[in-house]
């Protein structure tokens, strides 16, 4: 992104030493002071660009169109799911590939392209609704084995 500096209230201000000066010897007050100065104008410019984007940017809240499943959701949860839906394209192979009679590495090789083909449809393809829509159903399943083991661990000390 490039900033247009015609604009900004102030010139963004430049350290040009003398082309023929000597430098500060390193750690002399006239360095130390060399090094203050940059750091303040680098923090005023870092300032001034903060200020001028919060300005620009609408802090309106975006319309409401479709949902982005990529974007939305417990990402372990789609991970899992995701790994869940590999399985079972690696299974499904390996019953096709046995169902052929295919020798044990036309097998091997049948089970990981069925790993490899549905993880990347679920990540990739159109299966992120289905992958959001499974990782949503997971997360309330724990939520509910959760507070199902809380009742019944709170009947077991109540006996």
């Amino acid at each position: 992104m490039q900033r247009d500096h015609s604009k900004s209230k102030r010139p963004i201000p430049t350290l040009s030493p003398a082309p023929l000066s000597v430098p500060p010897a390193l750690g002399s007050d006239e360095w130390m002071l060399k090094q203050q100065w940059r750091a303040e104008t680098e923090a005023q410019t870092w300032r001034e660009l903060r200020e001028e984007s919060l300005s620009s940017q609408s802090l309106t809240r975006p319309a409401k169109g479709r949902m982005d499943y990529h974007h939305t959701g417990s990402t372990t949860l789609k991970a899992l799911v995701r790994f869940g839906l590999a399985t079972f394209g690696a299974h499904v192979a390996w019953l096709s590939a046995i169902a052929f009679q295919l020798g044990q590495f036309e097998v091997w090789l049948a089970m990981v392209a069925g790993f490899t083909i549905t993880l990347s449809l679920s990540m990739f393809g159109a299966a992120r609704w289905l992958v959001h829509l499974l990782a949503q159903a997971a997360g309330w399943m724990v939520f509910a084995a959760a507070a199902m083991s809380g009742a019944w661990l709170a009947f077991q000390f109540l006996r």
